[in-house]
């Protein structure tokens, strides 16, 4: 446990977790980050060794990603950003295979150094299951309000395939179809 603490220059006002070792496994009971109304949570285990493996859950809401800029630094992106982020993960995997989704929505994304050629901040939601056979986006939507981008797609070994997908600018639909 900790509390009032810095981690590379970001808040962090509450940390609770517990964590077993027990031979090749390690096991996150509970992971807890907290900073006013923004947190993190998960748990999960981790087996490793020769035949090594994982599976866990992970909860995220944060309020303005601008406040943890220096978490991620400037070698993971290349420009920072500010905005709403919430999700859930869930997932598992091995030296074989991976599987897992990814619920979550983002709302008022945008650089944190204003760029002339982003006007509008960036909203939406997404629905996404991952595995070893390929990444299935559903009920997807991005947008930035004046433009808005919806649909259903696979990612796979034979390609890519977007289905219902459409293209709204206000609430006239500029575009739609399957590609």
């Amino acid at each position: 446990t900790g509390s009032k603490m810095k981690w590379r220059n970001a808040p962090v006002d509450e940390l609770n977790a517990s964590v077993k070792l027990d031979r090749d496994t390690i096991q996150i009971l509970n992971l807890d980050f907290v900073n006013r109304t923004d947190w993190v949570r998960g748990k999960g285990m981790f087996h490793v060794g020769d035949d090594w493996w994982y599976q866990g859950d992970l909860r995220v809401k944060v309020g303005d990603l601008a406040g943890y800029a220096d978490l991620v630094q400037a070698r993971y992106l290349t420009q920072l950003y500010g905005g709403k982020v919430q999700f859930d993960w869930s997932g598992s995997g091995n030296a074989k295979s991976v599987d897992g989704t990814v619920v979550g929505k983002i709302e008022g994304i945008r650089p944190v150094r204003p760029q002339g050629n982003w006007p509008q901040a960036i909203r939406g939601e997404i629905d996404v299951k991952y595995g070893s056979g390929g990444i299935i986006f559903d009920a997807t939507e991005v947008g930035d309000g004046k433009v808005m981008v919806s649909g259903r797609g696979r990612v796979d070994k034979d390609g890519i395939r977007l289905e219902r997908m459409q293209v709204k600018q206000g609430e006239r639909v500029a575009l739609e179809g399957d590609i």
